[in-house]
């Protein structure tokens, strides 16, 4: 059976928890992924935030003066990197998330998404 950490990446993309809209915004575009882990000190997994979260707080005042903080989502759904790829296929097929933190020791130490497990599905079909 397969396991997350064959398929996670392994140099995952996070943004700290004090980190501006701007720079938000600036990392999700060039990462092109659909939302990032939220560090804080001791690189802790401490929220998450989606391109979701920062639509909805565009609305607020100050927008740009907000943070990844403030707009995160602080429960977030995480797998380990030692799970079974189906575990990862389960939240994806029960829950409207693109990408999951893969944590070890509280730390994010990759990323799985939506389309690497499709990606490996399809490598087992031919």
């Amino acid at each position: 059976m397969s396991k997350v950490r064959n398929i996670m990446s392994k140099k995952p993309i996070t943004i700290s928890e004090d980190a501006d809209i701007r720079k938000l915004c600036k990392t999700l575009a060039k990462s092109r992924l659909s939302g990032l882990p939220v560090i804080g000190k001791g690189r802790n997994l401490v929220g998450f935030v989606s391109e979701r979260d920062i639509i909805k707080a565009v609305a607020k005042p100050k927008f740009m003066e907000l943070t990844a903080k403030t707009i995160m989502i602080k429960k977030v759904k995480t797998v380990g990197p030692d799970d079974p790829l189906t575990h990862a296929s389960k939240i994806f097929s029960e829950l409207d998330l693109r990408i999951l933190p893969v944590i070890k020791g509280g730390k994010v130490v990759g990323l799985i998404t939506r389309r690497a497990v499709i990606e490996r599905l399809l490598s087992t079909l031919h």
